[in-house]
């Protein structure tokens, strides 16, 4: 009984994720596309943002936003090892780009431009990754420090 309530409880992490991805995904792409429509860009652009959002792409935002909340879900999980967590994480991450970005392209995809743009993924993806990670290892160093100036200023009392 403990495992089903616990995979309802990561099922359920999973899915209040994806909605919040997915409204805040749809939300900034309208903040985007209908300024840009009023303008001379939008008008060469022949954008026309009431009948843009068709079904196939509503659901193709669904999914990138259930695929990033597992993902999402899968880099919490501590009990896997650190660099197996962000393994899976690039994975997925990686299976959103096939299965989502790609198929949403405007241009024709070949071997040749989907083996580049999978290259130009993995390097924005190693260099997001490695400024996080930056980040939050200055963070963490921050912290440890102060923690440890705390212990110092304590022990002199």
């Amino acid at each position: 009984m403990r495992i089903i309530l616990a995979i309802l409880a990561i099922i359920k992490d999973i899915l209040q994720k994806a909605c919040v991805y997915f409204t805040s995904l749809i939300i900034i792409l309208n903040m985007i596309s209908i300024p840009l429509a009023a303008t001379q860009t939008g008008a060469q652009l022949r954008l026309n943002v009431a009948g843009w959002l068709t079904p196939s792409l509503i659901f193709m935002f669904a999914l990138a936003a259930f695929l990033t909340g597992i993902a999402a879900q899968i880099y919490k999980i501590t009990k896997i090892p650190a660099f197996s967590r962000h393994i899976i994480f690039f994975i997925l991450n990686y299976g959103i780009f096939l299965i989502v970005i790609l198929p949403m392209s405007n241009h024709r995809l070949n071997q040749g431009t989907t083996l580049l743009l999978s290259v130009s993924f993995m390097i924005i993806y190693l260099v997001i990754f490695g400024i996080y990670m930056g980040i939050k290892s200055a963070i963490k160093a921050a912290n440890n420090n102060k923690s440890e100036y705390d212990e110092v200023y304590k022990n002199a009392k």
